[in-house]
């Protein structure tokens, strides 16, 4: 070699590699009716007296806090975090679950799948209602001083499943 460099980091640069459009595909067609027929269970066990759609949502909740809890436990993202650092830690577990999350900017985040896509086009009232759910369960255990706020479906039209992280005033 001319530079008379040797070993790692001589020679041709190192290679770049970016997922196959057909693995794309796949990982965001990643579907989990096991986990949401496991979600539904719970609730239909629940015997609180509570409106179905309230348990729903609460197992939901519940369920997503686990999530963060055991994100946080593995190290993967820090405790009550930034808003940017909580809406990173979100995505990451909703990618890990199907939903091909990505983050945006100003708290915003997107989800590009769901591995409840086919039963939310059946019934979006239940079925976002506990997705939303998982995601603030999610949110809740990187940063409980935040919430969810403006959020889109695309069950209700719209090009993705959206929401933006804000503060709560304390």
């Amino acid at each position: 070699r001319r530079s008379g460099r040797s070993g790692p980091g001589a020679g041709r640069p190192a290679k770049l590699y970016a997922l196959a459009e057909a693995e794309e595909d796949k990982l965001l067609n990643e579907k989990h009716y096991d986990l949401l027929a496991e979600l539904l269970l719970r609730a239909m066990n629940d015997r609180s007296g509570e409106d179905p759609q309230q348990v729903l949502e609460r197992v939901g909740y519940e369920f997503g806090r686990e999530l963060g809890e055991a994100e946080l436990a593995a190290g993967r993202s820090p405790s009550y975090a930034s808003t940017t650092e909580a809406v990173m830690g979100v995505v990451g577990v909703l990618t890990r679950y199907g939903f091909g999350a990505t983050a945006g900017t100003d708290g915003e985040f997107t989800a590009r799948a769901c591995p409840f896509e086919e039963m939310a086009k059946v019934d979006p009232q239940r079925v976002c209602g506990l997705d939303r759910s998982i995601w603030r369960g999610v949110l809740s255990a990187f940063n409980p001083d935040a919430t969810l706020a403006e959020m889109t479906t695309r069950t209700d039209g719209d090009e993705a499943c959206a929401a933006r992280v804000v503060e709560v005033d304390s």
